[in-house]
């Protein structure tokens, strides 16, 4: 008797077991219903490739799904509009063809950094470093989303790109940083193009570090916690540029605003160094600045006050240790501030001249491209 219910509870297990994975819904179902409406934008590009019966009839495959977040990231360094892209059916296979992996891996597969062919015959390469899990270097934030015949979906955080695409996104990047030049303001953060920069809120006297942006027409605010942008500005970035966005001004009088400054990242020659300096004393009058008591730069006005020299000046000179001093061109003033600065060869030395008139302060920051990025030029 008993030997009979184990047949019979073993003959219901066989049934009940390859049910259950039958339930699963299709890829397409399991994206649509995602609980935070993540991914909308690959559902549009699915039917707009006309692949949504190639991705539904997946079998122990992989899917990699970019998030609406990471399509529009694309998308601002491809250049192109979203309508643009959905247009363009071929493209949008490929893209999608290299998100699609002819194997089943799980998160235990991943972990060793396999590399791995893509459907459209490309290869991906995964890594796992301080915990974090990468494909071709992006951030894989969710894993092992389990779909209908065998097939696993990681979400991605990044589109990946065929590699022809991938050139000319990468060759539209440009890179921004952000300095809070406002004495009296809080913490301030930046926002791009109506979200954040992925910098984190200054404090008076802060610069951040470089972070890459798409080039092109950007819109940068100046926020507070979650109050309204207090200041905007928009500019037309180059691609290869490195831009300095700085906050100055009083927010006492509500006339706190964004300066773009487009570095000079030309190439230096040896034994040479780049010496910029923004004048940011609002109430200020224009500015001399001299190197060992030799006038450097003559006149130097607060951003918005003069056409001619406004805010901002770049000067290539000969790398050493110079007495820098600072004065108010007007009447043939005393120096306003003296310090001993090093401008070592290859570098770029942004000093910021901030505070209030009655007692002004020399901001001094200095960076190397050469050694931000392998291929960046030397300067």
């Amino acid at each position: 008797m008993r030997k009979a219910w184990l047949s019979v509870l073993l003959a219901l297990c066989a049934f009940v077991l390859p049910a259950r994975a039958q339930d699963r819904p299709p890829v397409s179902d399991l994206l649509a219903g995602d609980a935070d409406a993540r991914f909308g934008m690959l559902l549009q590009a699915v039917r707009a490739a006309g692949m949504t019966g190639t991705l539904d009839g997946l079998q122990d495959a992989t899917l990699l799904a970019p998030t609406d977040a990471a399509f529009d990231a694309t998308l601002a360094y491809l250049g192109i509009s979203w309508q643009d892209l959905l247009a363009d059916p071929e493209s949008l296979a490929r893209i999608l063809d290299d998100h699609i992996l002819p194997r089943r891996l799980q998160l235990r597969d991943l972990s060793g950094g396999p590399a791995e062919p893509t459907r459209a015959g490309d290869s991906v390469q995964f890594a796992l470093s301080g915990g974090e899990l990468t494909v071709n270097g992006a951030p894989i934030s969710d894993v092992d989303n389990l779909a209908a015949h065998g097939v696993v979906v990681h979400v991605i955080d990044r589109v990946l790109l065929p590699p022809d695409m991938a050139q000319a996104a990468a060759a539209n990047r440009a890179h921004i940083r952000v300095m809070h030049l406002s004495p009296d303001a809080g913490p301030l953060s930046v926002l791009r193009d109506g979200v954040p920069s992925g910098l984190p809120p200054l404090t008076f006297g802060q610069l951040s570090e470089w972070v890459e942006s798409p080039a092109g027409e950007r819109q940068f605010a100046l926020g507070s916690g979650d109050a309204p942008p207090r200041a905007e500005a928009l500019s037309e970035i180059a691609p290869g540029a490195w831009l300095t966005v700085a906050a100055i001004g009083l927010a006492e009088s509500d006339d706190l605003r964004l300066v773009l400054l487009n570095e000079d990242v030309t190439p230096l020659a040896a034994g040479e160094a780049r010496l910029s300096v923004l004048h940011a004393v609002q109430n200020a009058p224009a500015l001399d600045v001299a190197l060992d008591g030799q006038l450097l730069i003559g006149g130097l006005a607060y951003p918005g006050t003069s056409g001619g020299n406004d805010g901002f000046d770049s000067r290539v000179v000969s790398a050493s240790t110079y007495t820098l001093t600072v004065s108010a061109s007007a009447g043939g003033a005393a120096q306003l501030l003296s310090a001993s600065v090093q401008l070592a060869e290859g570098y770029t030395i942004l000093i910021a001249i901030t505070g209030t008139p009655p007692r002004p302060q020399m901001l001094v920051r200095a960076f190397n491209l050469a050694l931000l990025l392998p291929d960046a030029p030397p300067g």
